[in-house]
């Protein structure tokens, strides 16, 4: 364990970074731990910085996010992953079809 491995004495700094959200394989990731206030009490995740959050991690990307699990895992603040989306795909094959090339103009002369 990493608290064995750690001289007494030795100078640590405690990150307050409750809630944690990353992107892997096509998959959605959530781990949120109870966050603290300055005084140490555990406070309440607020669901608007979770959704700014995502929406920096995601930008442009389609992804389907289960809100359920999502607000779930907010509220129960367990410190334990929990996959809350997937990537959407435009089709199964995840390749989109190339675009039908546009007609090209024809020119016809006559000979008179």
């Amino acid at each position: 364990m990493l608290f064995d491995a750690v001289k007494v004495g030795t100078r640590v700094a405690l990150i307050n970074e409750p809630v944690k959200i990353t992107k892997a394989d096509g998959e959605v990731w959530l781990e949120v731990h109870p966050p603290v206030d300055a005084q140490g009490q555990s406070t309440a995740v607020p669901l608007e910085d979770f959704e700014k959050r995502l929406d920096a991690l995601l930008g442009e990307t389609e992804v389907a996010i289960n809100w359920d699990l999502a607000v779930q895992a907010l509220s129960e603040a367990r410190g334990i992953p929990v996959m809350i989306g997937l990537e959407l795909s435009p089709d199964p094959a995840g390749s989109v079809p190339p675009a039908p090339a546009a007609p090209e103009a024809s020119v016809q002369t006559s000979a008179t």
